[in-house]
């Protein structure tokens, strides 16, 4: 749901600004700057808790959190709502590591 930050409806970057949070990492809250907010990371070398990212650096459009074993977890759409997906359902464009 656009715009959504929880703890019932989240957006994409919602979920994953919510996700960090919870571990005390303070993330942007959009797309857009959370695709920039730590080290790019080759998608060969994902870790789990990466944030992945699709379109560019800087001009994402969607992000997902890397859980390992070629999986993502997101806020998708509305009516899919948070789901874990591999890889191979799309293809992110890159990701960041957040220290």
């Amino acid at each position: 749901m656009m715009g959504a930050t929880g703890p019932t409806a989240y957006d994409c970057s919602g979920l994953v600004q919510a996700a960090f949070r919870t571990i005390g990492v303070d993330l942007p809250r959009v797309s857009e700057d959370q695709s920039t907010a730590g080290t790019q990371v080759s998608l060969d070398a994902l870790q789990p808790g990466d944030i992945l990212y699709w379109g560019g650096a800087g001009s994402a459009y969607h992000v997902a959190v890397y859980v390992g074993g070629g999986n993502f977890i997101g806020a998708q759409n509305p009516s899919s709502g948070v789901v874990e997906r591999p890889l191979s359902y799309s293809q992110p464009t890159g990701a960041v590591r957040v220290a």
